[in-house]
């Protein structure tokens, strides 16, 4: 199963949601309805899935990572222009230097280049409270089935994905190190995400294995998808300063 996960963990790391919405077309026995419904985000959090937070040093420890553009367990997403706000100089810098290369760019002015920074990085900002909310769905649900992960079946899937830094292994594992520096990305963090990935794989199994008569058709699918994700914006409320589809806010 770890052999499964792995080729696809960029993948379930980026589309969380996705495929927790899809895990299941049923809700019967789903224990989700068990989750109460935060009235307020409070001080110190910038979001709550229903009482467990999302506390604002988690969210800024991912929001470095995101800043560096490297993340150490995606090692071939291309790493963009670096943001570096609030006056995203060098940000600016490398567009410029783009656009003397690159036909499409040229006769944008530097208020053009800036108004794209900070596009991105208002982007970026709910990119990383959108994963971390959808990682607390899947903990939280994992948690209510009593789904455990041990510390071995982590560290397998960490360590193969930083043997997928390179071809050579010695060189993995250290543009993995290099990649887990610069991003800034703690051991606590490296472990949740892991731990989300096979806690996903296995939500994905059992409601799998609860399913009964013909497979679903495709629109059956996705509106079982949309109710699932409906449910769990219903668990979830965000600070309003920090606006994403997965708040009810």
């Amino acid at each position: 199963m770890l052999r499964n996960l792995i080729t696809r963990h960029r993948l379930a790391l980026a589309l969380i949601p996705l495929a927790f919405a899809l895990a299941s077309c049923s809700e019967a026995g789903n224990p989700v309805s068990d989750v109460p419904a935060p009235s307020a985000v409070p001080a110190g959090a910038v979001a709550m899935v229903g009482d467990t937070k999302v506390t604002d040093a988690e969210y800024e420890d991912a929001l470095k990572g995101g800043l560096a553009g490297i993340d150490p367990l995606a090692p071939t997403r291309a790493v963009p222009e670096p943001l570096d706000p609030p006056r995203f100089r060098e940000c600016v810098a490398s567009l410029e230097a783009r656009a003397r290369r690159e036909p499409d760019l040229r006769g944008l002015d530097d208020e053009a280049f800036l108004d794209s920074c900070r596009q991105r990085y208002d982007q970026l900002r709910s990119q990383v409270l959108s994963r971390l909310i959808e990682e607390r769905w899947v903990l939280v649900e994992a948690d209510l089935e009593g789904l455990t992960v041990t510390d071995q079946e982590v560290n397998a899937l960490i360590g193969q994905i930083r043997l997928s830094w390179a071809a050579d292994r010695a060189q993995a594992r250290k543009r993995f190190r290099q990649a887990v520096v610069i991003s800034g990305t703690s051991p606590r963090e490296l472990r949740i995400r892991a731990e989300a990935v096979v806690l996903q794989s296995r939500l994905s199994a059992l409601r799998s294995a609860a399913e009964e008569g013909d497979a679903p058709t495709p629109e059956e699918v996705r509106s079982a998808g949309q109710e699932r994700f409906d449910t769990w914006r219903s668990k979830t409320l965000c600070s309003d300063d920090l606006l994403v589809q997965q708040c009810s806010n």
